[in-house]
C-alpha cells in the first residue's frame, strides 16, 4: 500500500498541537497507530514506518538590522572604493536565480536542502571575506560601521536530534552590504577617473566646517547631504588643503568632479541605502524560497527601508533631464511637493477669499480716480463695511452716477491688469474674461438711499476683487521657484558643488549611480520647468441685467492620488446701502484628472 506521507505528518503534527512528531518518542508513537489507524493503513506498518520530518528554518537568529544602522550602511558602499573583488557579492545576489525550491517527500529532498543551506553558507563566508578584506584596506573608516559589518554571524546549518536546521542569521545582512558595495564598485569604475581613491567618510563633519568657514555653502540652508567625498587623496590631506583659503575650488559640471587647488580633484556623493526597500525584499523572498519548507516563516523583511519620494524616482529612473516632458514633469509626479508649496503660500488661497475682508481706501480710490471728490480713508472704508453711508460715500455715489465713464474706464485698467498677470502665469492660470462697457447711465433701484447705490458698491466690490485676483497671480507664479528651493534643499542642503547619487545594486539590472549637478542648475531647470497644472483660474462676466461684473475664482486645492481639486469662489451681493465684501458659493470641486484643464471644468 502506498502511504501519502505529507497527508500521514501532517495529521500526526495537528495531533501534537502542531509539535514537530518525533519518532522515536513512545508518546509521539502512539499517536501515529491513531492515525495511521484513521487512514486506514495497517499497523504493522508502524513499526517499519520512516517519517521524514521536514527541516527547520530560522529567521530569527542574531542578525543586524540592517534599516537601524546608516554607519553600516555607508561603510558598505566604500568597500567598493578599494578595488575588491565584487564577484562574491554578484553571486550571493544570484543564488536565488540558481537554486530551487525543495519540497520534501522523501530522504533524498533532505539531502538536497542540506546541501543547497551549505552553499549558502559558503556563499555568505565569501562575500563576507571580500567584505572584511575591503575595510583591512587604508581609508577614512567609520569605527561603528566597520565593527557591525565584523561582527556580522554567517548563516548555519546545525543538525538537532537528527533534524536539520538552518539559521539565517546574517545571511540579509551581509547580502545588502555586498550590494552595497557592488554599486559603488561600478560607480568607481564608470565615473572616478583617478587611480586608488581614497575617501573622506568619518571625518564629513569636519569636511562641512571647512566648507562653511570658507563661505563657499548655501546660506540659510541645511547641512550638505554628501555622506561621502571620494578623493585622489587621503583624508587628511584633503582636509588640510579645503582649510587653505589660497586653493581654489572649482566644481567642472561636465563630468561631476571638484578641482581643490592645482593637485587635488574630489567628488561627493550621496550615499543612498539602495534603490529602495522593492529591490532587497524581492531577494530576501526570492532567497527564503529556495527554503521556505510551507511552514509558517515571518514575511521577508524589507531591509532598505527607504522609500524614495517622488523627486528621487524621477532621477532613479532617468527622468531627471526630462522635466520639461509632458509625461514626467516634476509638478505632474510631485504631487506632495506642489502641495507643500501652496501651503509655502500661508494659506494663500483659501484666506485671502475670507468673510470679513477689508478694502483699503487705495482701492476705491482708483476707481474714483478723475473725479473731483474728497480722497477715501480707511474710516470711511470701515463705516461702509458696517452699512454707514458717510458724506464722503454719497458724493462718490452721486459722482459716478452722474459721470460714469471715468469709473467704468478706471474698471477697465484693472481687469486689463488682470488678463496680462493671467496670460504671464502660463500654464499656471486659467482666465475667461468678457469686458465690460460704460452704461450712458446707471440704473436706480427701488429702495436705495442715494440713486445708484446698489450698482456703484458693486463696481467697488468688483475692483476689490479684482485687486486680490492680481495679488494671487502675482503670488502663484511664485510657486515654481518655491518648489524649486524646496526640491534644491532636498537634495544639496548647503552644497553648491557637483554631487552623484550612489545606490546599492540587488541585482544586475540596478542602476548603480545618478547624477544630479548642482544646486544652481537644479534651480534653473525646475524654474524654466513647463508646468502644466493650473493653480488658478478666474471667469470675469458682465451680469446679465446690470453694469457690472459677475466674477468667479477657481483655485488649485491640492493634488491627490484621486486627481486634482479646486475651490470654487464667486462673488457676493451688496444691499442699496451696505457693501458685502464676502465671497459665496463656496464650494470643492474635483477629483480631476491632472490634465484636465480649468476650460474644460467650468
Amino acid at each position: 500500500m502506498e502511504i501519502n506521507y505529507d497527508k500521514l505528518v501532517k495529521e500526526w503534527s495537528d495531533r501534537l498541537n502542531g509539535r514537530e512528531p518525533i519518532y522515536t518518542n513512545r508518546y509521539h508513537k502512539s499517536v501515529l497507530r491513531d492515525v495511521m489507524k484513521d487512514f486506514g493503513y495497517p499497523l504493522e506498518l508502524v513499526d517499519g514506518f520512516q517519517p521524514i520530518t521536514k527541516p527547520r528554518v530560522v529567521l530569527e537568529g542574531k542578525r543586524e538590522e540592517a534599516t537601524d544602522n546608516t554607519d553600516m550602511m555607508e561603510t558598505a558602499a566604500l568597500i567598493g572604493t578599494t578595488g575588491g573583488s565584487i564577484q562574491p557579492f554578484i553571486d550571493l545576489l544570484d543564488s536565488p536565480k540558481v537554486f530551487k525550491k525543495i519540497k520534501i517527500t522523501k530522504k533524498d529532498d533532505i539531502e538536497d536542502f542540506k546541501k543547497q543551506c551549505k552553499q549558502i553558507v559558503k556563499l555568505c563566508s565569501d562575500a563576507k571575506k571580500e567584505l572584511v578584506k575591503g575595510l583591512g584596506k587604508p581609508g577614512d573608516w567609520n569605527s561603528n560601521g566597520v565593527s557591525i559589518i565584523k561582527s556580522t554571524v554567517l548563516p548555519e546549518l546545525k543538525i538537532e536530534d537528527g533534524v536539520p536546521v538552518f539559521y539565517e542569521n546574517g545571511l540579509q545582512t551581509i547580502a545588502v552590504c555586498g550590494g552595497l558595495a557592488w554599486g559603488m564598485s561600478v560607480f568607481v569604475s564608470e565615473k572616478v577617473t583617478f587611480s586608488s581613491p581614497q575617501f573622506i567618510h568619518s571625518k564629513i563633519m569636519d569636511f562641512y566646517k571647512a566648507e562653511i568657514n570658507r563661505g563657499i555653502t548655501r546660506v540659510g540652508s541645511k547641512a550638505a547631504t554628501p555622506d561621502a567625498i571620494i578623493s585622489n587623496v587621503d583624508a587628511s590631506t584633503l582636509l588640510k588643503a579645503l582649510k587653505d583659503d589660497t586653493n581654489e575650488i572649482v566644481g567642472n559640471e561636465t563630468n561631476g568632479t571638484v578641482s581643490l587647488g592645482k593637485d587635488i580633484t574630489y567628488i561627493q556623493t550621496s550615499l543612498k541605502k539602495g534603490v529602495g526597500a522593492s529591490q532587497m525584499g524581492k531577494f530576501t523572498k526570492l532567497i527564503r524560497g529556495t527554503y521556505n519548507l510551507g511552514m509558517t516563516n515571518s514575511e521577508a523583511s524589507d531591509y532598505l527601508q527607504e522609500e524614495r519620494n517622488e523627486i528621487e524616482n524621477l532621477i532613479y529612473e532617468g527622468l531627471w533631464d526630462k522635466v520639461k516632458d509632458t509625461v514626467s514633469s516634476v509638478f505632474k509626479k510631485a504631487k506632495n511637493l506642489v502641495n507643500k508649496g501652496l501651503s509655502t503660500l500661508k494659506g494663500l488661497f483659501s484666506k485671502s477669499f475670507k468673510d470679513g475682508a477689508k478694502i483699503k481706501p487705495k482701492t476705491i480710490n482708483k476707481l474714483t480716480k478723475g473725479y473731483t471728490i474728497k480722497e477715501w480713508t480707511q474710516a470711511d472704508c470701515d463705516l461702509l463695511l458696517e452699512g454707514k453711508m458717510t458724506d464722503n460715500t454719497k458724493a462718490t455715489i452721486k459722482a459716478i452716477f452722474d459721470k460714469p465713464s471715468k469709473a467704468y474706464s478706471n474698471l477697465a485698467k484693472e481687469v486689463k491688469v488682470v488678463e496680462s498677470k493671467i496670460k504671464t502665469l502660463g500654464d499656471l492660470g486659467y482666465g475667461d474674461i468678457v469686458k465690460l462697457t460704460s452704461p450712458k447711465k446707471i440704473p436706480t433701484t427701488s429702495g436705495e438711499k442715494v440713486p445708484g447705490a446698489s450698482v456703484v458698491l458693486t463696481l467697488i466690490s468688483n475692483i476689490a476683487t479684482l485687486e486680490t485676483i492680481n495679488d494671487l497671480a502675482s503670488k502663484s507664479g511664485q510657486l515654481k521657484k518655491i518648489i524649486a528651493d524646496l526640491v534644491t534643499e532636498m537634495l544639496f542642503g548647503a552644497t553648491n558643488q557637483p554631487l552623484f547619487k550612489v545606490y546599492g545594486k540587488m541585482s544586475s539590472g540596478d542602476k548603480a549611480y545618478s547624477y544630479l549637478g548642482t544646486a544652481k542648475t537644479t534651480e534653473k531647470k525646475l524654474d524654466a520647468e513647463d508646468v502644466n497644472i493650473e493653480l488658478m483660474g478666474t471667469k470675469i462676466h458682465p451680469h446679465s441685467k446690470n453694469p457690472y461684473y459677475v466674477i468667479t475664482c477657481y483655485l488649485l486645492q491640492e493634488i491627490a492620488d484621486t486627481g486634482k481639486f479646486y475651490v470654487k469662489i464667486r462673488t457676493g451681493t451688496n444691499s442699496s446701502s451696505r457693501i458685502t465684501f464676502v465671497f459665496e458659493g463656496q464650494a470643492v470641486l474635483g477629483p480631476f484628472d491632472i490634465d484636465k484643464k480649468l476650460s474644460e471644468i467650468v
